[in-house]
């Protein structure tokens, strides 16, 4: 639970003047506490202020929610934390005979070597010349990597979220 007393300082003021949450003016200054955190319904949870004597009044009645938005943002810190640690680990510990990365018909095709090279190292760099596209790469690093994944970003993940109230109830993942 926050038990910060005063209201996070002002973030850059916007870009677009928006209406400040206490008063009613118009307002270019937003929460910083809050700001930039995933947003997950419709209108954006962000609140703005036109100065900080109006954020300070209004503190009382958003200190519960900009709560809920900074452990947000300190989630998603620690799952982008995550994927880079893995993809990293990946790029360097190549296990899979690929010969061609193809993405046709929306669908991302892993051409495997039908002969394996058994003479090929078993743990090898990324073949980078397959592709240049960031998201087909990452596709191609994370293929069979869930228990992987849990192996070895698990005590990463624990350290990340230590003194967080969190728990993960059901992953699904679907690939099509």
């Amino acid at each position: 639970m926050n038990t910060q007393q005063n209201p996070p300082s002002f973030a850059h003021p916007s870009v677009v003047a928006t209406i400040c949450n206490n008063c009613g003016r118009n307002a270019t200054k937003k929460c910083t506490g809050c700001d930039g955190a995933p947003i997950y319904t419709s209108p954006d949870p962000t609140v703005t202020y036109c100065n900080r004597g109006c954020q300070t009044a209004h503190w009382p009645s958003h200190k519960a929610q900009c709560a809920i938005l900074k452990r947000r943002k300190k989630l998603l810190r620690a799952a982008t934390l995550l994927k880079a640690t893995l993809l990293a680990y990946r790029e360097c510990v190549f296990d899979i005979d690929i010969l061609q990365i193809e993405f046709r018909n929306g669908v991302l095709n892993l051409n495997l070597n039908p002969r394996p090279n058994h003479r090929r190292p078993y743990n090898t760099a990324f073949p980078n010349i397959l592709t240049d596209n960031v998201i087909h790469k990452e596709a191609a690093l994370a293929i069979n990597q869930c228990t992987l994944a849990m192996a070895l970003l698990g005590p990463l993940a624990r350290l990340l979220l230590a003194g967080r109230i969190s728990t993960i109830a059901q992953i699904r993942c679907s690939i099509n």
